[in-house]
């Protein structure tokens, strides 16, 4: 079993908004710091030449000692607030969680005045920073100490870097389509009137999107109510009546303090603009930011659940009992019918051309499994039980909480008031996610052909099985959607090959069995965990879903005891196996005979002459467990395809030929660790083996 910890950061796409943002602040920086510079000149006429060190004085340690201060308080803050939360068991950590969750609504109280507190520190920072720019420059125009104006700069950026711009309604809207009035006056209608009802006196904008689902977000004074095109065609009037309700009544139940809060932490994942000199202007903030993005996951874990019952019960006592059950069942019946074609025998990209009805398409197929499943639903739906990471109640809850009895999912009519709107709502939503798709479709299916083309030819050759092969024959079959071959490749490594080659085998398998209800792919997760502990994080994951959704409460107990001994194993020694930097307690290594030699020849035959070096060491992390490190040095020619494919066949390579406990990485992310010292350490050279 070995850890992957090759890291590839990718660059985010820079919205237009955070350009204007960024380069709106530091302009704003540049003209103060230039202004009250010049102000100081002004004023310098006025000053007696034997007191001007005092302002060259002050142009150097105001922002030096500011910023000296700021790192250091930070740093201090940082480290005894990661103190407070440092546990000394797997086992207090989530028992510390839970009760969160269990004293919900005294939490949610208590963290929105820490919240509140930690909103505002930053901003009093800012303000700081400001005055402190402020004397700053004015100092250095005094002083004519020019070469200080980064200082102040900096300081203004500091704090025009807190301003929260509203983004314009096109940030949010991005990629959506826009349901205006005019087009859709019945959508409005309903949606005005849940406004009215629940006293929310903000604009409305709907946007639809493609998938199955409503969510509503407040920035300043405008609602952005997002709902699903194919939600709208299973819906009638009523059922989306009480959709809104719900949605405006997070808005009229949560009230102003919560959301600011929730808008801050927005701001500060999402819209905050960064820049090349984010790393300086953001130093006074990073302990307050850290906090309160903390403090604010937990509130929203406490806070959850709560929320969505309160929601739920608006839809009650506003609108109609049964359309609001309706509606909540059709929903928990799109997650089942999510989860079971989770695994589906199909690909998009099977077909010649792209389908202009996608959206309708997928809407008529649920509505046949709906048909066909939902006797099979009701009594899953029946027994469900609520995670402990759950934002949502379980649909008996719900239904629970609004007076209703069971689920039930009634008929759309056809030929009602509304039926015109909800054809519109759709064929938006085909040309939609075909204007997206589109573009790429051609690309996306030459690359589904190539690799059907390759399992085609394993088919031809007499699929032959190996350990280093068939991972890779196993993840095609998953792409092109042939989930039964994969399978049955699955099914053939467990029989043929030996155990260490097996653990991806049966978490595939396992999991495969799970998504369609089947138990008995429980014992194959927990067996490719006990194999490869690579799969802890996902595969008990899957189990714990797969016991909530079906309502398996001993199966369940025994899950959670073994979450908390599983993952104390995992943070006392193998996420330290992911891990490789200074200070490490690294040694020579010696591999059981043969391994070594094994290793390099398999390297030698897929590396195509492109790695220069290949280095072992043995990382000792407890007394009695160790890691075998693998480093790779590529070429600096090598392109990053060609990089990332060797590398992963040296991944499952070491992954699945023995028990043995390795690690892998690529020089470029660990150079900075002083493996090289240890004697005996390079185990290949390209140049002495020429």
């Amino acid at each position: 079993m070995m850890k992957n910890q090759k890291k590839r950061s990718e660059k985010a796409p820079i919205q237009k908004f955070n350009l204007i943002t960024g380069a709106s602040e530091f302009l704003l920086s540049v003209l103060c710091t230039v202004g009250f510079s010049a102000l100081g000149a002004y004023l310098q006429k006025d000053i007696p030449g034997n007191i001007l060190w005092i302002f060259t004085t002050i142009s150097y340690a105001l922002p030096i000692g500011l910023f000296a201060f700021a790192v250091i308080l930070s740093i201090l803050k940082l480290n005894a607030y990661r103190k407070k939360f440092k546990f000394e068991s797997v086992a207090k950590a989530t028992d510390f969680l839970l009760s969160h969750r269990r004293r919900a609504e005294q939490t949610a109280n208590e963290k929105l005045k820490i919240l509140m507190k930690l909103r505002r520190r930053p901003d009093t920072i800012a303000i700081l920073c400001a005055a402190a720019g402020i004397v700053t420059a004015v100092s250095i125009g005094v002083s004519s100490e020019s070469g200080n104006a980064f200082f102040a700069l900096v300081l203004f950026l500091c704090s025009f870097s807190r301003l929260r711009i509203a983004p314009p309604k096109a940030v949010f809207t991005n990629g959506m389509y826009v349901a205006t009035i005019t087009e859709y006056p019945r959508l409005h209608s309903l949606a005005q009137k849940a406004l009215d009802t629940l006293g929310c006196k903000n604009k409305l904008v709907i946007m639809l999107n493609t998938d199955f689902g409503a969510s509503v977000l407040a920035r300043s004074k405008t609602l952005f109510l997002c709902i699903g095109a194919e939600l709208i065609e299973m819906s009638y009037e009523g059922e989306l009546y009480a959709i809104f309700l719900h949605e405006f009544g997070h808005i009229a139940a949560d009230g102003r303090v919560a959301l600011k809060v929730s808008g801050y932490s927005r701001w500060l994942e999402t819209e905050k603009c960064h820049h090349f000199l984010s790393f300086l202007a953001d130093l006074p903030f990073v302990h307050l930011d850290m906090v309160f993005e903390n403090e604010y996951r937990l509130y929203h874990y406490a806070a959850s659940v709560i929320s969505e019952e309160t929601a739920d019960k608006a839809m009650a006592t506003y609108g109609n009992v049964r359309d609001a059950a309706s509606v909540l069942t059709k929903l928990s019946y799109k997650n089942l019918y999510d989860y079971e074609r989770y695994y589906d025998d199909s690909s998009l990209f099977e077909s010649e051309q792209l389908s202009e009805t996608l959206i309708s398409d997928n809407a008529d197929k649920f509505e046949k499994a709906i048909e066909a499943r939902s006797e099979f639903w009701n009594k899953l739906l029946e027994n469900e039980i609520i995670s402990n990471n759950a934002t949502h109640p379980t649909l008996r809850m719900r239904l629970s909480s609004i007076g209703a009895e069971r689920p039930f999912a009634l008929p759309v009519p056809q030929d009602d008031s509304f039926s015109a709107e909800r054809k519109k709502a759709i064929d938006a939503a085909n040309a939609l996610i075909y204007s997206h798709l589109s573009g790429i479709y051609q690309e996306k299916r030459d690359i589904h052909l190539g690799l059907k083309a390759e399992t085609d030819a394993w088919e031809a050759s007499g699929e032959p099985i190996s350990a280093e092969t068939f991972v890779d024959i196993v993840d095609k079959y998953m792409y092109c959607g042939q989930t039964e071959k994969a399978v049955s490749v699955c099914e053939r490594v467990i029989n043929e090959l030996p155990e260490p080659a097996t653990a991806y085998a049966y978490f595939i398998k396992g999991v495969c069995m799970l998504h369609r209800f089947d138990s008995g792919g429980i014992e194959l997760v927990y067996r490719a965990i006990a194999i490869n502990t690579n799969y802890i994080d996902t595969g008990l994951s899957e189990i714990g879903a797969f016991c909530c959704i079906t309502g398996n409460s001993d199966e369940l107990k025994k899950y959670r005891n073994s979450c908390t001994e599983m993952y104390q194993a995992q943070a006392d020694k193998y996420d330290e196996t992911g891990i490789l930097r200074p200070g490490d307690k690294l040694s020579a290594e010696e591999l059981p005979d043969g391994m070594l030699d094994n290793i390099l020849s398999y390297i030698k035959s897929i590396d195509e002459g492109l790695i220069e070096k290949v280095y072992l060491v043995k990382k000792i992390i407890t007394d009695d467990f160790s890691t075998s490190v693998v480093i790779i040095r590529f070429a600096p020619e090598t392109d990053e395809e060609k990089r990332a494919e060797i590398y992963k066949k040296i991944f499952v390579y070491l992954d699945t030929s023995s028990n043995h406990q390795f690690s892998l990485f690529d020089y470029a992310g660990v150079s900075s660790v002083k493996f090289e010292k240890i004697a005996g350490s390079c185990v290949f050279d390209i140049k002495k083996a020429e």
